[in-house]
Protein backbone atom coordinates (compact mmCIF):
# COMPACT_ATOMS: atom_id res chain seq x y z
CA UNK A 1 0.00 0.00 0.00
CA UNK A 2 2.75 2.42 0.94
CA UNK A 3 4.66 1.64 -2.24
CA UNK A 4 1.54 2.33 -4.31
CA UNK A 5 1.01 5.68 -2.60
CA UNK A 6 4.62 6.69 -3.19
CA UNK A 7 4.21 5.76 -6.84
CA UNK A 8 1.18 8.07 -7.11
CA UNK A 9 2.76 11.06 -5.35
CA UNK A 10 4.57 12.41 -8.45
CA UNK A 11 1.33 12.22 -10.45
CA UNK A 12 -0.57 14.01 -7.70
CA UNK A 13 2.05 16.73 -7.35
CA UNK A 14 2.34 17.46 -11.06
CA UNK A 15 -1.45 17.41 -11.47
CA UNK A 16 -2.00 19.70 -8.49
CA UNK A 17 0.62 22.14 -9.78
CA UNK A 18 -1.01 22.30 -13.20
CA UNK A 19 -4.48 22.73 -11.71
CA UNK A 20 -3.30 25.50 -9.40
CA UNK A 21 -1.66 27.38 -12.26
CA UNK A 22 -4.81 27.11 -14.39
CA UNK A 23 -7.19 28.25 -11.65
CA UNK A 24 -5.02 31.22 -10.67
CA UNK A 25 -4.50 32.35 -14.27
CA UNK A 26 -8.17 32.00 -15.25
CA UNK A 27 -9.33 33.74 -12.07
CA UNK A 28 -6.93 36.66 -12.53
CA UNK A 29 -8.16 37.11 -16.10
CA UNK A 30 -11.83 36.93 -15.10
CA UNK A 31 -11.83 39.33 -12.15
CA UNK A 32 -11.99 42.54 -14.28
CA UNK A 33 -15.14 41.28 -16.01
CA UNK A 34 -16.67 40.14 -12.71
CA UNK A 35 -16.25 43.67 -11.35
CA UNK A 36 -17.31 45.25 -14.64
CA UNK A 37 -14.13 47.24 -15.22
CA UNK A 38 -13.24 45.90 -18.66
CA UNK A 39 -14.45 49.18 -20.17
CA UNK A 40 -12.07 51.19 -18.00
CA UNK A 41 -8.62 51.92 -19.40
CA UNK A 42 -6.09 49.58 -17.82
CA UNK A 43 -3.99 52.47 -16.54
CA UNK A 44 -7.04 54.08 -14.86
CA UNK A 45 -8.19 51.07 -12.85
CA UNK A 46 -8.14 50.97 -9.05
CA UNK A 47 -5.21 49.69 -6.99
CA UNK A 48 -6.82 46.27 -6.35
CA UNK A 49 -7.44 45.87 -10.09
CA UNK A 50 -3.84 46.86 -10.77
CA UNK A 51 -2.72 44.10 -8.40
CA UNK A 52 -4.89 41.65 -10.35
CA UNK A 53 -3.36 42.96 -13.58
CA UNK A 54 0.10 42.36 -12.11
CA UNK A 55 -0.75 38.73 -11.37
CA UNK A 56 -2.42 38.26 -14.73
CA UNK A 57 0.62 39.49 -16.66
CA UNK A 58 2.77 36.96 -14.84
CA UNK A 59 0.41 33.98 -14.88
CA UNK A 60 -0.50 34.46 -18.54
CA UNK A 61 3.12 34.46 -19.70
CA UNK A 62 4.74 31.52 -21.43
CA UNK A 63 7.82 31.70 -19.23
CA UNK A 64 5.70 31.24 -16.09
CA UNK A 65 4.16 28.08 -17.51
CA UNK A 66 7.60 26.84 -18.53
CA UNK A 67 8.87 27.47 -15.01
CA UNK A 68 5.90 25.51 -13.64
CA UNK A 69 6.94 22.53 -15.76
CA UNK A 70 10.51 22.81 -14.47
CA UNK A 71 9.25 23.01 -10.89
CA UNK A 72 7.17 19.89 -11.52
CA UNK A 73 10.26 18.02 -12.68
CA UNK A 74 12.14 19.27 -9.63
CA UNK A 75 9.43 18.25 -7.16
CA UNK A 76 8.63 14.89 -8.74
CA UNK A 77 12.07 13.94 -10.07
CA UNK A 78 10.36 12.49 -13.14
CA UNK A 79 10.98 13.43 -16.78
CA UNK A 80 7.26 13.30 -17.57
CA UNK A 81 6.15 15.57 -14.72
CA UNK A 82 6.46 18.74 -16.79
CA UNK A 83 4.18 17.33 -19.47
CA UNK A 84 1.54 16.31 -16.93
CA UNK A 85 1.58 19.77 -15.36
CA UNK A 86 1.25 21.59 -18.68
CA UNK A 87 -1.43 19.28 -20.09
CA UNK A 88 -3.54 19.56 -16.93
CA UNK A 89 -3.04 23.33 -16.85
CA UNK A 90 -4.00 23.71 -20.52
CA UNK A 91 -7.11 21.56 -20.22
CA UNK A 92 -8.38 23.18 -17.05
CA UNK A 93 -7.46 26.74 -18.04
CA UNK A 94 -9.18 26.45 -21.41
CA UNK A 95 -12.26 24.95 -19.78
CA UNK A 96 -12.45 27.69 -17.14
CA UNK A 97 -11.96 30.44 -19.73
CA UNK A 98 -14.73 28.99 -21.89
CA UNK A 99 -17.14 28.52 -18.99
CA UNK A 100 -16.53 32.07 -17.77
CA UNK A 101 -16.87 33.54 -21.26
CA UNK A 102 -19.95 31.80 -22.66
CA UNK A 103 -20.78 28.79 -20.52
CA UNK A 104 -19.35 26.24 -22.96
CA UNK A 105 -17.08 23.43 -21.81
CA UNK A 106 -14.79 23.26 -24.81
CA UNK A 107 -12.40 26.06 -25.71
CA UNK A 108 -10.89 26.94 -29.05
CA UNK A 109 -7.20 26.47 -28.25
CA UNK A 110 -7.30 23.30 -26.17
CA UNK A 111 -5.83 20.87 -28.72
CA UNK A 112 -2.97 23.21 -29.65
CA UNK A 113 -1.85 23.85 -26.08
CA UNK A 114 -2.38 20.28 -24.92
CA UNK A 115 -0.13 18.96 -27.69
CA UNK A 116 2.36 21.78 -27.15
CA UNK A 117 2.40 21.19 -23.39
CA UNK A 118 2.89 17.46 -23.82
CA UNK A 119 5.85 18.00 -26.14
CA UNK A 120 7.53 20.95 -24.43
CA UNK A 121 6.91 19.52 -20.98
CA UNK A 122 9.33 16.66 -21.60
CA UNK A 123 12.56 18.71 -21.91
CA UNK A 124 11.37 21.09 -19.19
CA UNK A 125 10.61 18.19 -16.87
CA UNK A 126 14.01 16.68 -17.60
CA UNK A 127 15.65 19.99 -16.72
CA UNK A 128 13.72 20.15 -13.46
CA UNK A 129 14.60 16.59 -12.53
CA UNK A 130 18.27 17.33 -13.26
CA UNK A 131 18.37 20.13 -10.68
CA UNK A 132 19.00 17.50 -7.99
CA UNK A 133 22.20 16.42 -9.68
CA UNK A 134 25.50 17.63 -8.34
CA UNK A 135 28.13 19.20 -10.50
CA UNK A 136 27.95 21.18 -13.70
CA UNK A 137 24.74 19.71 -15.10
CA UNK A 138 22.78 20.31 -11.92
CA UNK A 139 24.03 23.90 -11.78
CA UNK A 140 23.09 24.55 -15.41
CA UNK A 141 19.64 23.04 -14.88
CA UNK A 142 19.13 25.27 -11.83
CA UNK A 143 19.84 28.37 -13.90
CA UNK A 144 17.41 27.62 -16.73
CA UNK A 145 14.29 28.98 -14.98
CA UNK A 146 15.71 32.35 -13.87
CA UNK A 147 17.59 32.78 -17.15
CA UNK A 148 14.49 31.98 -19.19
CA UNK A 149 12.33 34.39 -17.20
CA UNK A 150 14.87 37.20 -17.57
CA UNK A 151 15.25 36.54 -21.30
CA UNK A 152 11.48 36.64 -21.74
CA UNK A 153 11.34 40.06 -20.10
CA UNK A 154 13.89 41.34 -22.62
CA UNK A 155 12.65 39.62 -25.77
CA UNK A 156 8.90 39.66 -25.08
CA UNK A 157 8.16 42.18 -22.30
CA UNK A 158 4.65 42.75 -20.93
CA UNK A 159 2.16 44.84 -22.89
CA UNK A 160 3.28 48.49 -22.48
CA UNK A 161 -0.38 49.60 -22.39
CA UNK A 162 -0.60 48.16 -18.89
CA UNK A 163 0.45 50.28 -15.94
CA UNK A 164 1.85 47.10 -14.42
CA UNK A 165 4.18 46.35 -17.34
CA UNK A 166 7.20 48.04 -15.78
CA UNK A 167 6.59 46.73 -12.23
CA UNK A 168 6.25 43.19 -13.60
CA UNK A 169 9.40 43.53 -15.66
CA UNK A 170 11.43 44.95 -12.76
CA UNK A 171 10.10 42.34 -10.34
CA UNK A 172 10.82 39.40 -12.63
CA UNK A 173 14.29 40.64 -13.59
CA UNK A 174 15.18 41.29 -9.95
CA UNK A 175 13.85 37.93 -8.78
CA UNK A 176 15.69 36.15 -11.61
CA UNK A 177 18.97 37.87 -10.75
CA UNK A 178 18.61 37.08 -7.03
CA UNK A 179 17.73 33.44 -7.73
CA UNK A 180 20.59 33.01 -10.18
CA UNK A 181 23.03 34.54 -7.71
CA UNK A 182 21.72 32.25 -4.96
CA UNK A 183 22.14 29.20 -7.19
CA UNK A 184 25.68 30.17 -8.12
CA UNK A 185 26.56 30.80 -4.47
CA UNK A 186 24.98 27.59 -3.20
CA UNK A 187 26.66 25.47 -5.86
CA UNK A 188 30.09 27.05 -5.71
CA UNK A 189 32.93 24.53 -5.39
CA UNK A 190 33.87 23.77 -1.81
CA UNK A 191 37.16 25.27 -0.72
CA UNK A 192 39.97 22.77 -0.43
CA UNK A 193 40.99 22.14 3.19
CA UNK A 194 44.14 23.93 4.23
CA UNK A 195 47.20 21.72 4.36
CA UNK A 196 48.53 21.07 7.84
CA UNK A 197 52.05 22.15 8.52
Amino acid sequence: MRHGYRHRVPWLRSTALGATLAVLAATANAIPSWFDVTGVARADRSAPMQAVEFLSLILDSGWAWAVAAIVAGRLCRRWWAGSVTLVVAALLYDTLESVIADGSWWGNVRAFWVVGGALLGVPLGIIGAAIHRRGRWGSLASLVAPSGAALAMVVHPPDPDSAMATPVRVTVLTAAAVLAAAVIWARRPAAAPAARV
